[in-house]
Parts: structure tokens; C-alpha cells; sequence
């Protein structure tokens, strides 16, 4: 997207990650599985999606190189003696800082994980490159009909999205932040909160994965959970004013 004028993602902000698909290992396929840690993926998760009673999709985003720790969270998950069999081996990377800060250009639109419309919590990004995509149709249809190609046009696009999920991204992407500069120790703090006040029941239930914002706010407001994360957020204020 530089070609056509915009500002593209920072390199440098984006994590490197790798996925395996397994055969023939032993795992619930009823339940996915994130696992966190600075031991395990510093500044995001593995993950285990099972694809049927004996095969999985397993992978991980980290700042620095994945594969020896994919390698070693295979191992320490599945066993060290076990050698479970690799029908697929994919490598991307995942966008975990908001999205940039123009996407449109004359007779050009960005749209997805090229725009960073991605969920900086997560990494997913089908809902929302989804609805940006939709808001694009629109507005290209409406360019073609009124022969306004031009940026001045297309801006249309940029308002109606950031206007759906601009709060969204503001949340997420401080969520993100946080998350990053907590200690596992923190982290480990609460997920116990969590789990003591049968917190997660109630978010297994109302909580929507493809807009977290609600669910940001529900949990921070949590006095407990509240003390935690405002030693973390000042702690980032603190590394952003040096």
C-alpha cells in the first residue's frame, strides 16, 4: 500500500508466528486452548484448536523467532517421548497494534489485515476485515455510480468503519498494551480472581469474541482486577514518557 501513498504497518510491530497442523495426538475436542506466559509466547499466546478426536492445530505468536518455542511447547504439551505427526506447517504474522492511520487513497481502498482492522487482543480479524469489507462495497458502488473515485470521496469508507469499530480498537489496543507489560505472576493473579468468582461462567455466556470491548470494561471494573492493571498502566505511562 506504500505505492499508492498510504502508511503501511510497522514491520517492527508486527509478531512473527507459526502453526502446526498434528495427527495422532491425545487431546479434549471439545475445548480450545490458550496458554500465556513470557516463558511460553512473551507478549501474546500459543494456542491448541482441535480439528477432530486426534489431530489439532497448534501455534503461537512471540516477539523474536517462534519455532523453538513452538517446538518446545509441542514437546513440554504433548509429551517429550511423543512424536506426533506434522500434515502442515503455515507462518504469518500476527497484527497486534490497531490499524493505520489512513486507509484510503484515490481509487483505493484498504481493507483487512493489510489495514490492520485486526483485533489486537487476539489477532482475529475475519469479523471485523469482514464489516470494513461490506462498508467498502458500499462505498465503491457508490464512487462507480457518482464517477467520484477520489479520496475525497473515499473517505466515506474510512467513517463508516472506524465509526462501527473505532471504540473497539481504542479498548482493545490498550487492553493489548497492558497485557504485554503485566508479569505472569499478574496475570496468574487474575485468572484466579476470575475463576474464584465464577467471573468466567458469566463471560462464557455473555461475552462476544469479535467485540470485547463490553467484556474489557466488565472486567476492569473488578476493584481487585482494577488494582492489578493500574499498576501495569502506570508502569506504561511511565515507559512512554521516558
Amino acid at each position: 500500500i506504500r505505492e499508492v501513498g498510504l502508511k503501511p504497518l510497522a514491520a517492527a510491530r508486527l509478531l512473527p508466528a507459526l502453526q502446526y497442523d498434528l495427527e495422532d495426538v491425545d487431546i479434549d475436542p471439545d475445548y480450545v486452548e490458550i496458554h500465556v506466559g513470557r516463558e511460553v509466547a512473551p507478549h501474546f499466546f500459543a494456542w491448541i484448536i482441535p480439528l477432530d478426536e486426534s489431530s489439532v492445530r497448534v501455534g503461537l505468536a512471540c516477539k523474536g523467532s517462534p519455532f523453538e518455542r513452538l517446538e518446545r511447547f509441542v514437546a513440554d504439551r504433548f509429551g517429550k517421548g511423543s512424536n506426533p505427526c506434522r500434515s502442515s506447517i503455515r507462518s504469518g504474522r500476527i497484527v497486534p497494534c490497531g490499524p493505520i492511520p489512513r486507509s484510503f487513497e484515490d481509487n483505493f481502498m484498504a481493507v483487512g489485515d493489510v489495514a490492520g482492522q485486526v483485533k489486537p487482543t487476539t489477532g482475529g480479524g475475519v469479523i471485523w476485515g469482514s464489516i470494513c469489507a461490506m462498508f467498502a462495497g458500499m462505498v465503491a458502488a457508490e464512487a462507480v455510480e457518482a464517477q467520484k473515485p477520489s479520496k475525497g470521496f473515499l473517505i466515506n469508507y474510512e467513517t463508516l468503519w472506524r465509526s462501527r469499530l473505532q471504540k473497539e480498537i481504542d479498548l482493545t489496543l490498550l487492553a493489548r498494551k497492558i497485557a504485554d507489560r503485566l508479569s505472569d505472576r499478574a496475570v496468574d493473579k487474575i485468572f484466579e480472581i476470575i475463576i474464584e468468582s465464577n467471573l468466567h461462567r458469566d463471560l462464557s455466556i455473555e461475552a462476544d469474541m469479535d467485540f470485547q470491548a463490553e467484556t474489557v470494561l466488565k472486567l476492569a471494573a473488578r476493584k481487585d482486577v482494577a488494582k492489578i492493571l493500574l499498576s501495569a498502566a502506570k508502569d506504561l505511562v511511565f515507559h512512554f514518557g521516558q
